[in-house]
């Protein structure tokens, strides 16, 4: 037995490098005992199983927190947040990330980025997104890779209204049901169980992504099979059949759907062509779009993808820099200017954004600004050899081989 547990355990701690909802292993370990008390161990082997998970949880923090998550110009998610606060042991990197845009370079705000600020937006907005989970446990259609939530913020909608209705009959039935068909209240309540970590109760950058159904669809997975079996073994003329027929169903409408979705990944234009169909306000996806225009050549299609990107997403930085250089290339300067003045007006810029920044306004000879940008980056992170390299380089076009030679030597260095 103690061999079995250090496997397990073993096992996961690697699914918790892989997925956020394995810290829920002690929530989960609780409700096995509780649901199944016959086939639980003994009082103490089991709160051994209870103090190993939780301090594997702990350990698990103390190692991600410094070296994942996102900082945002505006926000920082929950994981950033503690690496930040809290002085955590083993939180110095080996060797610094020489990437420009590694992994202390901050990232654009998002269109969602008031529910890192108001708790109340983000009850609404998950509470939504919730609901949104349940029909995709229920039927997986439409399936998207990325999203674009709603901020919802003042008065509850419909749609908060009937997540939390949805989500009340579903637990109510589970728990009411929950001796007579114990495995099936099991799986309801494991499905909300592994959600909690996605919740909104810690801020995350991305608040809805189909992967954290992951873990959670193994709970309604088990509800909807225990189910299914309890149709079987009931001594109910209609039962068997019945479970036949919704068993067979579920193969038949899950086996054509899967094959109606792998045609997304046919391509990339595909792939991303399905998510503007599922949401047309996914930002994320018409700049992907924009820009594999832009390698075909198709520059009016690049052009209009371009600017649905930046009206769903003005503050993105990266999507008007992104823009500013497809315009320079077709030799629109004048319009290349304005999108370059737009971006070097937001606040805390990242030095890997004020390089590409700089970099952008030589290209459109405005070499005063150009090394304005250049020097802030410098200042910000000075062992961004790029940013030295390319203001040295800049000053030589000036004549200023002094100045120009200590800033390539740092590049060198």
């Amino acid at each position: 037995m103690a061999l079995l547990l250090a496997a397990a355990f073993t096992c996961s701690g690697a699914a918790l490098l892989s997925k956020e909802m394995a810290v829920t292993l002690p929530l989960l370990l609780w409700m096995t005992d509780f649901w199944f008390p016959k086939d639980a161990p003994p009082r103490r082997r089991r709160l051994a199983a209870l103090a190993a998970a939780t301090l594997l949880v702990m350990a698990y923090l103390v190692f991600r927190a410094p070296r994942s998550g996102y900082a945002m110009h505006g926000a920082r998610d929950a994981f950033t947040e503690l690496g930040a606060a809290v002085p955590l042991p083993f939180a110095r990197p080996l060797s610094p990330d020489p990437a420009p845009y590694g992994a202390s370079a901050a990232m654009d705000d998002l269109p969602w980025a008031r529910v890192y600020h108001d708790p109340w937006a983000r009850t609404l907005t998950m509470s939504r997104i919730f609901g949104s989970y349940l029909r995709l446990l229920s039927w997986p259609r439409p399936l998207q890779s990325d999203y674009a939530p709603r901020v919802i913020f003042g008065a509850p909608t419909l749609g908060v209204w009937a997540s939390w209705a949805a989500w009340a009959l579903l637990l109510g039935a589970a728990w009411r049901g929950r001796r007579r068909f114990p495995l099936a209240s099991y799986g309801a309540f494991w499905t909300a169980a592994t959600l909690l970590p996605v919740s909104g109760v810690v801020a995350l950058r991305n608040l809805q992504a189909e992967r954290y159904l992951y873990v959670a669809s193994a709970g309604a997975c088990l509800a909807v099979a225990a189910l299914l079996a309890a149709g079987f073994k009931s001594k109910r003329r209609w039962a068997r059949p019945a479970a036949v027929a919704g068993l067979a169903a579920l193969t038949l409408a899950g086996t054509l759907q899967t094959l109606r979705r792998n045609r997304d990944f046919s391509s990339d234009a595909s792939f991303f062509r399905a998510v503007i169909a599922a949401d047309g306000n996914v930002a994320d996806a018409h700049l992907a779009l924009a820009l594999m225009a832009v390698e075909s050549g198709a520059a009016r299609r690049a052009e209009a993808e371009f600017r649905t990107t930046l009206t769903l997403w003005p503050q993105s930085l990266k999507a008007r820099l992104l823009f500013a250089k497809f315009l320079i290339k077709n030799d629109r300067k004048t319009e290349a200017l304005n999108e370059l003045d737009s971006a070097s007006a937001a606040s805390a810029i990242a030095p890997a954004v004020l390089l590409d920044l700089g970099r952008a306004y030589w290209a459109v000879d405005q070499r005063a600004a150009a090394e304005r940008l250049l020097r802030q980056a410098v200042a910000r992170a000075p062992r961004l050899w790029q940013a030295q390299e390319s203001l040295g380089i800049l000053l030589l076009e000036f004549g200023r081989r002094r100045e120009a030679e200590v800033f390539l030597r740092l590049a060198l260095d």
